[in-house]
């Protein structure tokens, strides 16, 4: 009885060491956002709006776009993390660091399940591969998804992958019949679907080539019911690719697939040595499953078999999505968004030929050493991955988030306008609209105020502007009667109306990043600079709203610059005859008629057509066709 006992301690004791180490290193990282990249704010915006509602239907949410139709498990993993910690952002980071985590201890895990003398064989590989690619390589790996990045969707769905693996590993080690694991992949698959279609696609392909292998023995053996296992198989695969193409998901990220985005991958870069690289991978893999099939009398090999098989399903699905793109479906950057995945199965198929070198049929007393090398192995692998200094504070950031949804009560916006987070302490143009899109609601499409909040950190339609929140006492903070209640955690909501009255009251509007509440609304404009703007293109036009005048007859003047050369523009304000103007490179002041009776606004438009690029003289690459450098307006 006491053997026994001490048995099953023995046996808890290896999950219940990495389970901690999953534990500790959650909570060591979570406070370390790595990625600066747009889709931040997007995921984050889809888990703050399922905060909102709960798991209840909500309408087509402007903010959100395509999020709208993303995939949502994960994000609702997030919303229940971050109920219980009142905010979304630390919900979604929870989740996203604990997938990074759980990843690797999933394949540490495998790797463990080796005999003894092969384990550490392939720990010292494992280890010495890792400081490889840190120091030297620097191939993107499980857990990139977040760093440069953010793929959380994938990330979580490929952690959620590999412990169904290493599911799949153990029910088989421990004899469960063949049916139940075959009847467990059509449910996996489905409800992968739901967190990203690659890692739902990754097992359905690895669980049919583990039960493949498996009925490939069964039928050379000649023993049992090979015909019935391969029945119940098949059916299995099949109804698991069905529940994959009926999940409302899988047409959503078909159509985001036909998305192609930017992504650089170190040494794969081009389409060719991708598929070359996932060629060389199903090599390696289909080799590791032939030495399983050699050996499948010992049961101590079966890491090998399911190593092996998820790293023959990545390079085999890279590969089907290289022909999908001659047939004219997906996207190369749908291809390349197996490279994380690819380098990561590369890792663990080298880390195992030293395992397989040393190999030996007879069974070695194996020692507790055993029971701490998944977690040593997860240990080295996560301070490998995320070693890159992070991009954010996430105290910062948590700090911000608490004062934007602490203020957006006063910040609510008119029918038609929209209110905007803009100027934080602390905040840059991502987070900000990152917070604005979130908490506030603004719509991402068909609003000039959020591409320009992203891009430029700056306003460009005011009078759409409902409210801000900004930083007590900063810089768009300086006009007390324009505040909407009291400040709160360091910001302020102000009133978009009375700032735009207020810069509409100066008669002279400077075209400059410093003029914060810019009372102008522009095309065929480049952003503001810090001494000015460039026109881009042969037309442009400017709406300046201006305090109404009542002068006998009123004049504009604009100073600005030409590009190159001498200039030729061509200015018609309030709907006068249009005058005709030589601008040089030196700066110069011209001065137009412009009625009486100022109606609230100027309005101008200006035709220049000698306008040219900078690439076009052989100057530089820029290709913005450049005419004049507008520095301010003024009217008298």
């Amino acid at each position: 009885m006491k053997r026994h006992l001490f048995a099953f301690n023995a046996g808890l004791l290896r999950p219940a060491i990495l389970l901690l180490t999953v534990a500790v290193l959650t909570f060591i990282f979570a406070d370390k956002v790595w990625s600066g990249s747009v889709d931040l704010a997007h995921h984050y915006a889809l888990v703050a709006r399922l905060m909102e509602h709960g798991h209840a239907a909500f309408a087509f949410d402007p903010s959100l776009a395509e999020m709208n139709s993303y995939p949502r498990l994960s994000h609702q993993f997030a919303a229940a993390a971050g109920r219980i910690t009142g905010s979304p952002l630390a919900g979604m980071q929870t989740v996203a660091v604990a997938s990074l985590v759980l990843l690797w201890a999933a394949f540490a895990s495998l790797l463990g399940g080796l005999p003894q003398r092969m384990a550490l064989a392939a720990a010292l590989a494992w280890t010495a591969l890792l400081a490889i690619n840190h120091y030297l390589l620097h191939m993107p790996l499980h857990g990139d998804e977040l760093i440069g990045n953010f793929f959380y969707a994938q990330l979580a769905g490929q952690a959620l992958c590999l412990c169904g693996v290493l599911l799949a590993f153990h029910l088989e080690k421990r004899g469960a019949p063949f049916w139940l694991r075959c009847a467990l992949l059509a449910p996996g698959a489905w409800l992968l679907t739901g967190v990203h279609l690659l890692p739902a696609l990754v097992l359905l392909l690895t669980g049919g080539l583990a039960l493949a292998m498996e009925l490939l023995v069964l039928w050379r053996a000649k023993r049992g019911r090979p015909a019935a296992a391969t029945a119940i198989a098949a059916a299995s695969c099949l109804a698991a690719l069905a529940a994959v193409l009926s999940h409302p998901a899988f047409r959503a990220m078909s159509e985001i697939s036909t998305q192609n985005g930017g992504m650089v991958l170190p040494y794969l870069d081009n389409t060719k040595t991708l598929l070359c690289f996932s060629a060389a991978m199903a090599a390696v893999s289909a080799a590791q499953m032939v030495f399983w099939a050699r050996r499948r009398h010992d049961e101590r090999l079966m890491v090998v078999k399911y190593i092996g098989a998820y790293g023959l399903a990545v390079s085999g699905l890279c590969l089907l999505q290289a022909v999908a793109l001659v047939l004219g479906f997906g996207s190369e950057y749908a291809m390349r968004k197996y490279a994380f995945a690819l380098d990561t199965a590369a890792l663990a198929a080298l880390s195992l030929i030293p395992a397989m070198l040393v190999y030996r049929s007879e069974c070695a007393k194996e020692t507790r050493l055993l029971a701490v090398l998944p977690a040593f192995l997860t240990v080295v692998a996560v301070c490998a991955v995320a070693a890159p200094a992070p991009v954010f504070d996430m105290r910062k950031l948590e700090e911000l988030e608490r004062s934007v949804m602490g203020l957006r009560a006063q910040a609510k916006a008119a029918p038609g306008k929209f209110s905007y987070v803009i100027e934080a302490a602390d905040g840059t143009a991502l987070t900000e609209y990152m917070m604005s899109i979130a908490h506030l609601h603004i719509p991402r499409m068909e609003n000039a105020n959020a591409a320009s909040l992203l891009f430029q950190r700056a306003l460009v339609d005011w009078p759409a502007v409902g409210a801000i929140l900004t930083a007590q006492g900063g810089a768009l903070d300086h006009a007390p009667e324009c505040r909407k209640g009291t400040p709160f955690g360091g910001m302020v909501a102000l009133d978009g109306a009375c700032l735009l009255k207020r810069a509409a009251g100066m008669d002279r509007i400077a075209f400059t990043q410093a003029n914060r509440v810019f009372p102008c609304i522009l095309q065929g404009f480049s952003a503001r600079e810090a001494n000015g703007t460039w026109t881009e293109g042969r037309q442009a036009s400017l709406r300046c709203a201006l305090a109404a005048r009542d002068k006998a007859e009123g004049r504009v003047e604009i100073a600005a610059s030409a590009f190159h050369g001498r200039q030729r523009a061509i200015l018609t304000v309030q709907g006068q005859p249009p005058q005709e103007f030589v601008f040089g490179a030196d700066t110069q002041t011209i001065s137009l008629p412009a009625g009486a009776s100022m109606p609230g606004e100027i309005v101008m438009q200006l035709a220049l057509p000698d306008a040219v690029s900078p690439q076009q003289l052989g100057l530089s690459a820029d290709n913005r066709v450049l005419g004049l450098f507008v520095q301010a307006l003024e009217y008298k």
